[in-house]
């Protein structure tokens, strides 16, 4: 490994904490002072989902919110004073369309806002994202969407959840796997009669949701002396729910549905021998066989040797296969990152290979932006590029769209593995 100055370790670690993926802690020796630093993994999914997370914001003033917090993203720390000069220059446009409105002013008052619904926090003097506060609210928008979905999207059941997820907000931990209780009579001010007629009829709907016995999303958690029978929403069982839906997806994607039935029928019923496997899912045995093996061949499922002698025959021995759930969400977890990894190199190999081609393409758009904003037609283009630049140029953006759109895909699953993984910090990887 090639030896590395002093001062480019302390600037790469400098520019580590600036975006907080790195934390350091001082310490005082024999009158001397000395620095411990340590890296946390935990931000670095967070960290790449960063403008998923500023893209969810929900603020009246949405494009003054997502400048500022893209102004962040950029610098990752900055004063009051340079984020808001620093959005004021990124708000040069939408400074003409606001006429006499002062632009600085509501920029001020929208830092504040966020400062005060914790989007922001104080470092000092400066400001930076608050990278728990995102994270959790993108991970709340994922449990909501999952919950609306698996209901058959009841606007009832739906406004039941958010009303619990909303009043155990403040009271909740952030790596929590069940929320803060709620009691009754707080959800039914929020609910009647604006969802329900009247407190029987949300108290039936309140009755099927702890009853199931399935996914129990949301759960009964004792009694208020004052207030009533409290509920709580199990994100961890969600999330669960939801992790091993991906699951299935990856493996459907990569095996086909027949294969999938296979996974699937293994999470349900638990450990099983290839026998009964073969009688629930209704598949010759000779499929049953085959997609086993690919399974276990790339780790989707586990097989364990149970011999009947002391010789350990494998002729002699019956073969119990299983989903282990916690090896394989890490196994999944590193497919993705080499996904991600490999989706970059190529979206960077398609800019390199056509830089010149989009290079003429961003000057002839910013050309007749500038011109009055004339309409961006075919014949506007044609007047730059002949038919066949015009087809490759087309293939080139629909190309690194692709590339774009599958990262995110990768990204949302990468992000539901880690909230997984941050959900059961007691689990530890198997050599």
């Amino acid at each position: 490994m090639p030896r590395i100055a002093t001062k480019e370790i302390r600037r790469a670690l400098l520019v580590l904490i600036k975006y907080q993926l790195v934390d350091y802690v001082k310490t005082v020796k024999n009158s001397s002072q000395l620095y411990e630093y340590s890296l946390v993994p935990a931000r670095l999914f967070s960290f790449f989902s960063i403008p998923t997370f500023v893209s969810s914001i929900e603020i009246f003033e949405e494009s003054i919110a997502s400048s500022i917090m893209n102004s962040l993203t950029r610098k990752a720390l900055l004063n009051r004073e340079n984020l808001l000069q620093t959005t004021l220059n990124d708000l040069k446009g939408f400074e003409m369309q606001a006429g006499d409105c002062d632009v600085k002013a509501r920029v001020s008052d929208m830092i504040e806002n966020l400062v005060a619904r914790r989007y922001l926090v104080s470092t000092s003097d400066n400001l930076c994202m608050n990278i728990n506060k995102l994270n959790r609210e993108h991970r709340d928008i994922i449990v909501m969407k999952t919950i609306y979905a698996h209901y058959n999207r009841d606007i009832k059941v739906k406004s039941i959840f958010k009303t619990v997820l909303d009043l155990s907000i403040e009271n909740t931990a952030d790596d929590a796997t069940i929320t803060a209780p709620v009691p009754l009579r707080d959800m039914m001010n929020n609910l009647v009669p604006r969802c329900f007629t009247d407190k029987i009829n949300m108290e039936n709907y309140l009755e099927k949701l702890t009853s199931e016995s399935n996914n129990r999303f949301l759960l009964s958690s004792g009694v208020h002396p004052n207030k009533g029978p409290m509920y709580a929403i199990n994100i961890g069982s969600v999330i669960d729910y939801l992790t091993r839906e991906e699951l299935s997806s990856m493996v459907t994607a990569r095996y086909g549905p027949k294969c999938c039935r296979v996974f699937r029928v293994l999470q349900l019923k638990g450990p099983l021998l290839l026998k009964e496997i073969e009688e629930f899912i209704m598949l010759p045995a000779r499929d049953v066989r085959e997609y086993s093996y690919m399974l276990i061949k790339d780790g989707f499922i586990k097989n364990r040797q149970v011999p009947k002698t002391p010789d350990n025959a494998p002729g002699k021995s019956v073969f119990i296969m299983s989903v282990e759930l916690d090896q394989l969400v890490y196994s999944a977890t590193d497919i993705c990152c080499y996904a991600i990894t490999n989706l970059l190199t190529r979206y960077e190999f398609e800019l390199n290979r056509n830089e010149s081609l989009i290079s003429r393409s961003k000057a002839v758009q910013k050309l007749m932006q500038s011109n009055d904003g004339a309409d961006m037609d075919i014949d506007s283009w044609s007047q730059y590029f002949n038919s066949h630049e015009l087809s490759q140029l087309d293939l080139v953006n629909r190309t690194l769209d692709k590339i774009l759109l599958a990262k995110a895909q990768v990204e949302e699953t990468l992000f539901l593995l880690h909230t997984w993984i941050t959900l059961h910090p007691n689990f530890t990887l198997e050599d």
